[in-house]
């Protein structure tokens, strides 16, 4: 069995609706991912089937979960696959072209989360085997039941050490003139004095001290 995987166009509103009717979905819920889309607060990705839809997921950029919004940790939010179209590796092409998508945005953490019941077995084995580890925040109560949110990192092992230093020192200079909430802004942010990257991004890329020349720039009196 054949399919793709692509972001949502308009005309799939309906035709998600009426694939997931029976699960308990409502056409309303489709017509506010496609406004969030356009708005660039979430990406949705469709897998089509032969021209059939046979599941989505959503990249969430700034998540309701707190500990992912304040961090800037996109989120897989909300991956369903028919029935019919399961055990076809659908889900696990899902979460690898979100990562890739997250990964190009400049952010080097990706997460997830699955419900505490056994309805969520399958998920709770899938992310784990993907290389997702809890967050170590415990369970979070939602409205649908507790939520154990998992996280991985997108740097390839080799830089981690590294880029987590790189940044642990940028940090400590920008909280030296910003608060903590706008210094992490910052970092996560397109900056014209950088042409337009992200200085995440560029640390990632071991551009460190370009970096930190801009936030010294910053300091000598432009504001962040």
């Amino acid at each position: 069995m054949s399919y793709t995987i692509r972001p949502i166009q308009e005309t799939d509103v309906p035709r998600l609706a009426h694939a997931f009717a029976s699960w308990n979905k409502k056409p309303e819920q489709y017509e506010r991912y496609w406004k969030e889309n356009q708005e660039k607060k979430r990406m949705t990705l469709v897998a089509l089937c032969d021209s059939e839809v046979a599941g989505y997921t959503n990249i969430i950029w700034q998540p309701e979960y707190e500990p992912f919004r304040t961090e800037w940790i996109p989120e897989i939010n909300d991956m369903n696959v028919l029935i019919p179209f399961r055990k076809q590796g659908i889900a696990t092409n899902f979460i690898a072209e979100s990562e890739r998508i997250v990964a190009r945005a400049g952010c080097t953490v990706i997460g997830i989360g699955f419900g505490l019941t056994a309805d969520y077995s399958s998920a709770q084995r899938l992310y784990a085997k993907l290389g997702y580890i809890p967050d170590g925040r415990g369970a979070c109560p939602t409205l649908w039941g507790d939520v154990l949110y998992l996280t991985k990192s997108l740097v390839p092992s080799h830089q981690e050490k590294r880029y987590r230093t790189d940044m642990t020192q940028v940090r400590i200079l920008l909280n030296q003139i910003v608060a903590t909430e706008e210094a992490e802004r910052w970092l996560y942010s397109p900056q014209t004095v950088l042409g337009g990257d992200t200085p995440r991004n560029l640390v990632l890329q071991n551009q460190t001290e370009r970096v930190i020349q801009a936030v010294r720039t910053v300091a000598e009196g432009t504001h962040v």
